[in-house]
């Protein structure tokens, strides 16, 4: 019996250590931090002027000249559902860029709406879809060369319910508006990587519905339609006020795969799910607001297996924030990573490692770590109560040096918990699991989690491939310490 013990022993670290290392392998992938437009090519454009004509020659080649949408090859005015965003200049521009990438410049109003999407009217949803792009990266910004056109010419991106936004490339936003017409309105960066840059305004274009959560835009970096294995969606976040911040696909419920990619009338496949090693990379950070959710996962009805890796180092959050979605994940295995750095958590609705009313399971390995925390001390008793009070635990918390759980309590004795006024998402039909840790959250208090850790590039400074390294560590330690003294009483 003491041989087999012994044996056991050698196999779980070494499963554990093969796991955590051919976990954190797989790490590498594009860090939108470094995305860098890829050629000098740059295509101006706008909306003509209601009733009149577009100035200059149409070649989009200055502000003076923007580009002039001609006929497209490809549209079909007689089809069943004309593609009618074929039609449009920021469609043709980013098909002008397809191969080699380059700068769209919004020198003026550019509408999306009823009369430039593909779908039917009918729906709540009808798809803008830019051009195949690939990883030749496309910015799109409205200040060139000093001249900020959002001041001297009212430039915008304005989204128009039902149109929701397919970004087809390695994209990155800068110095650029995006207004919204309707509620739930998406970009989504369809499996490319993608970076929300500095100086983006998002905004409801009717005032009157400043504040209202659903009523901005809402951003991830997963397909409209089309899921995978094995994927990794890598989304990095520095300005602009969200309704919803998702890390995977946005989701709808009783989505399908399409035969051909991105072509409904092709009919349906299979669901639109993220599956196998899948990973989810999302950094939140500068000065961006979220009023609605931020799910790792997915908004609603999409369902996800592989790691999950949060980077919050700053923003304003007035929101629920969910390390897992309201499908919860389907591997058994999974380790769902939440490292705050900073960042005003004051007004944040809860913070839960799995959605409330969740289905399918949670993430075994269920991670909170403040170690690298930079801001103020009453914003982190604010995550620190949140945390505690979640539905479900988590797993592994830790504090930054110096912090102690006194100190927290103090505080949060102090801070007033801020109401939810958002209902569950999802079909819920599981009932969450609840919080049996009434003591203090401590690092390596709950041995629960039975997974390595792996965090991928989510931190431009690596730190937390370091985190990752440390927690699987501390897991392994845990589980040679629990087999000696199983053997220890054998022995005995």
């Amino acid at each position: 019996m003491r041989k087999f013990a012994k044996l056991f022993v050698v196999a779980l670290v070494v499963t554990l250590l093969a796991s955590f290392l051919a976990l954190y392998s797989s790490a590498a992938v594009t860090d939108p931090h470094t995305l860098k437009v890829t050629s000098e090519e740059v295509i101006f454009i706008m909306d003509a002027p209601a009733g009149g004509e577009l100035p200059g020659d149409g070649s989009g080649t200055s502000p003076e000249n923007p580009l002039k949408a001609i006929d497209h090859e490809s549209f079909d005015p007689e089809a069943e559902t004309p593609k009618y965003y074929l039609q449009t200049a920021l469609y043709q521009a980013t098909e002008m860029l397809k191969e080699t990438g380059g700068t769209i410049v919004l020198v003026g109003h550019v509408n999306i709406g009823p009369g430039d999407i593909y779908g039917n009217l009918s729906y709540t949803t009808c798809e803008f879809t830019t051009a195949y792009y690939k990883t030749n990266t496309i910015k799109f910004t409205s200040v060139w060369k000093g001249v900020d056109y959002r001041e001297t010419n009212g430039a915008k991106l304005e989204i128009e319910y039902p149109a929701m936004l397919q970004m087809n490339g390695n994209t990155i936003f800068e110095n650029i508006d995006i207004a919204t017409i309707g509620t739930n309105r998406l970009i989504a960066f369809n499996h490319y990587s993608a970076l929300m840059g500095e100086g983006v305004n998002c905004y409801p274009s009717d005032e009157m519905y400043t504040g209202l959560a659903a009523h901005y835009i809402s951003v991830a970096p997963g397909h409209r339609f089309t899921g995978g294995n094995n994927l990794q969606e890598n989304l990095v976040v520095q300005s602009g006020t969200y309704n919803k911040i998702c890390g995977g696909i946005w989701g709808v419920n009783n989505v399908r795969k399409y035969k051909v990619d991105g072509d409904p009338s092709s009919g349906l496949e299979y669901t639109c799910n993220l599956d196998g090693d899948s990973k989810i990379n999302l950094v939140i950070e500068g000065t961006t607001k979220v009023l609605g959710a931020i799910s790792g996962t997915c908004h609603q009805g999409t369902e996800f297996s592989g790691i999950i890796n949060i980077t919050i180092n700053g923003g304003t959050f007035e929101c629920d924030i969910y390390t897992a979605g309201p499908t919860g994940v389907m591997n058994r295995d999974c380790v769902a990573m939440l490292k705050i750095n900073g960042g005003d958590f004051t007004g944040a609705w809860s913070m839960e490692p799995v959605a409330a009313g969740y289905i399918n399971s949670a993430p075994a390995g269920r991670l909170l770590d403040f170690s690298g925390w930079n801001g103020e001390m009453a914003s982190l008793a604010a995550a620190y109560k949140l945390a505690k009070e979640a539905t479900t635990d988590f797993t592994l918390v830790k504090l930054p040096d110096g912090v102690t759980e006194d100190q927290l309590m103090v505080a949060v004795e102090t801070t007033a918990a801020p109401v939810s006024t958002t209902a569950p998402s999802g079909d819920a039909t599981t009932a969450p699991s609840t919080n049996n840790n009434n003591g203090p959250l401590v690092f390596g208090e709950n041995d629960e989690t039975d997974a390595a850790v792996n965090v991928g590039d989510t931190d431009s400074s690596n730190m937390g491939i370091i985190i990752g390294i440390v927690a699987g560590a501390v897991i392994i330690g845990a589980a040679i310490i629990v087999s000696v003294v199983i053997l220890s009483k054998k022995k005995k």
